[in-house]
Parts: C-alpha cells; sequence; structure tokens
C-alpha cells in the first residue's frame, strides 16, 4: 500500500493534484475512447443521428470524460491516502477502544459471521415491518455503499490493518458489504415499534368508542 504524500500547505495539495491530474487524463481517455469510436463507426455506418443529436452525445461525453477525471483525481489523491493516514494514525495509538468499529480486523472474525445473521436478520423484519420501510431500507443499502463510500472506508480499513499487523485481504476488505448492510436492519427496526403503536392506539380508540356508545352522555336537568 502507497504511503500517503507529506502535505502541510495548501501548495502542496495543489501539487499533489497537478502531479497526479496526467495520469487520470490517460487513463479516462483509454476508458473512454473505445466507446465514443464504436459510437462514431455506428453513425458513418448508419447516418442515425441528425447534427443536433450528435452535438448532444459529444457533449455528454466531454461531460463525462471531465467528471471522471476530476473524481478519480480527488479519490486517489486526496480520499484514499487521508483515509490510510488516518486510520493507520488511530491504530498506533495504544487506546486501542477507537477500533471498536472494525472488530473484524482486530479479531480476524470471518466477515461471513456479521453478514450472514445481518442479512437474515433484514429478510426477517421483512415480514414484520411496513412495506414503506422495506423499501427504504433497500434502497438506503445501494445509496450508502456509494463510490465515496468505498474510496474513503476501504483505505481507511487497510491503514487500521496494516497499523494492527493483520492480512489486508482477508481482513480489510468487506467493509463495504458491511456498510451496505447496515441500513437494510436500522431502518427496518423501528418497522415494529411503529406497528404496535399503531395497534395499541388503533384498539384505545376502538375501545373509547365502544365505552361512548354504551354509556352515552347524560344530559344537564334544569
Amino acid at each position: 500500500m502507497a504511503e500517503a504524500a507529506q502535505i502541510h500547505t495548501t501548495a502542496d495539495a495543489a501539487r499533489e493534484f497537478l502531479l497526479a491530474f496526467p495520469d487520470y487524463l490517460k487513463e479516462v481517455a483509454v476508458a473512454i475512447l473505445p466507446i465514443a469510436g464504436m459510437l462514431f463507426l455506428f453513425q458513418l455506418l448508419t447516418g442515425r443521428f441528425r447534427k443536433r443529436k450528435l452535438l448532444k452525445i459529444t457533449g455528454g461525453l466531454f461531460y463525462t470524460y471531465t467528471g471522471l477525471v476530476l473524481f478519480l483525481t480527488g479519490v486517489n489523491v486526496g480520499f484514499m491516502p487521508a483515509g490510510q493516514f488516518l486510520r493507520a494514525a488511530i491504530g498506533a495509538r495504544e487506546d486501542t477502544y477507537l477500533l471498536i468499529p472494525i472488530l473484524r480486523i482486530l479479531t480476524g472474525i470471518p466477515i461471513l459471521y456479521f453478514l450472514v445473521p445481518g442479512y437474515l436478520l433484514s429478510l426477517l423484519l421483512t415480514f414484520f415491518v411496513p412495506k414503506i420501510y422495506t423499501g427504504i431500507a433497500f434502497d438506503s443499502g445501494s445509496v450508502a455503499s456509494s463510490p465515496m463510500t468505498a474510496a474513503f472506508l476501504l483505505p481507511f480499513a487497510m491503514g487500521a490493518c496494516t497499523a494492527a499487523g493483520g492480512n489486508i485481504l482477508t481482513d480489510a476488505f468487506g467493509v463495504v458489504a458491511m456498510v451496505a448492510m447496515t441500513p437494510l436492519v436500522t431502518i427496518q427496526v423501528p418497522g415494529p415499534m411503529s406497528e404496535l403503536r399503531r395497534h395499541v392506539r388503533t384498539r384505545y380508540l376502538k375501545t373509547q368508542e365502544r365505552k361512548n356508545r354504551l354509556c352515552p352522555l347524560k344530559t344537564n336537568t334544569p
């Protein structure tokens, strides 16, 4: 794992980005050019798209290229070294209770012992919670494991694994899967409690309504 550069000022950070920028310009170009080439070859053979449509497609390719270059430069130069440095620094301290969130890395417990019970619990909860909770939970799981999450948490775990003397391949990888699993459980757990409160409230209202029918209000006599 590459060591993070020593950055002390904003100028140092800008220099690191500028030095890495040409590499990612080339990498993204290598990835985008075959797709653009096939698209324009298809256009030459069929002539399906009009000029205005081709201009829109070209603009879209340009925005895609620019966005990927900026994203990869920011992730690889900024986020990943920061995650490695931060977790390695914490792992080197004596107060190891700070490493509780990555208990798996310290203990070497296989990730299946975390994922299998978590997913079984999330699937079991789907039978007892309102559908809205289930839908939001599974959508949140996919959103939580975003590219930025992987770009920061994975080097974060790798730095901790290195500091703790663990095996990066078996201990560090898998943290993103646990991030994706967490919303499935945490969002669905309030579902049964919400259903219980609604059930209690409904029974209370029905009881009050029944009492009002059996014991009508007495009118005051003059």
